[in-house]
C-alpha cells in the first residue's frame, strides 16, 4: 500500500477509507485487560463501537473486529506543522498489524515491507507519541535512520510495536507486564518533523 500523503491533521481521519464501523457495540469494561491503559479514564458504563478493516478484494479469511483508540493529536508548541501525513500498515490488503507479530518480526506478508520511510526527516531519532484521550501519554525517542539509511516499513512497524510494549509496561504496574497481542497497529502519522504518532486499535 502506497504512502498516504496530505492527511488532515486529525487522528484516525486518514484511515477511514480502509475502516468500516459495524452495528455492534461492547462495553469498554469488557475489553481485554491488556488494553486497559488505553482506556484508564474511560467511563465505566461507556460503550465502544467495533470496526473492521476493508480490503480491496475479499480473501478467504475475514478480518477480526477491533476498537480504534481515540487519541489527542500531538501538536508542536511552536507553529502548526504543515507536512502531516500518514503511513498505513497492511497485510494482504487489510489495514492493521498485530503488535505481537510486529514485535517478534513475523512480517513476511506485510504490504510494501521493504519500502523506505521518513527519508525526508532531518533527524535520526524522532519522538514516538502515544496520547490516548482516556489514558496516560507517553513520549519516547526511537531510531528511523542509522548511518544515513532510512528504515523500511517492516523495520518501522517493529519499532512502533516496541514503543507500544513500552507504553503498556510503563503505564501499568511494572511488576505485571501486559502482553501486546491485543493491540493492533493501523499506521503511524508524522505530526511534526521530529515526532510521529502511532494509530492504534484494540481487539
Amino acid at each position: 500500500m502506497a504512502l498516504v500523503q496530505n492527511q488532515q491533521p486529525t487522528t484516525l481521519m486518514g484511515f477511514l477509507q480502509w475502516m468500516s464501523p459495524t452495528p455492534y457495540q461492547v462495553s469498554a469494561a469488557s475489553l481485554d485487560r491488556s488494553v486497559a491503559p488505553f482506556f484508564a479514564k474511560y467511563p465505566r458504563d461507556g460503550t465502544v463501537t467495533l470496526w473492521i478493516s476493508v480490503a480491496p478484494a475479499a480473501p478467504a479469511l475475514l478480518p477480526l473486529p477491533y476498537v480504534p483508540v481515540p487519541q489527542n493529536l500531538y501538536q508542536s508548541t511552536s507553529m502548526p506543522y504543515q507536512g502531516c501525513y500518514a503511513i498505513v500498515f497492511s497485510k494482504n490488503g487489510y489495514v492493521g498489524v498485530n503488535s505481537a507479530d510486529a514485535y517478534n518480526n513475523r512480517m513476511d506478508d506485510l504490504d510494501s515491507a521493504d519500502d523506505c520511510v521518513f527519508e525526508e526527516m532531518s533527524g535520526s531519532r524522532p519522538s514516538c507519541r502515544i496520547e490516548p484521550i482516556f489514558g496516560e501519554a507517553l513520549s519516547h525517542q526511537f531510531w528511523v535512520k542509522r548511518k544515513g539509511r532510512s528504515i523500511t516499513r517492516r523495520e518501522l512497524v517493529r519499532q512502533i510495536a516496541k514503543e507500544v510494549k513500552r507504553y503498556l509496561q510503563d503505564v501499568s504496574l511494572r511488576n505485571d507486564p501486559i502482553p501486546i497481542d491485543h493491540v493492533i497497529i493501523l499506521g503511524v502519522t508524522k505530526v511534526s518533523d521530529a515526532s510521529v504518532q502511532p494509530e492504534l486499535a484494540v481487539c
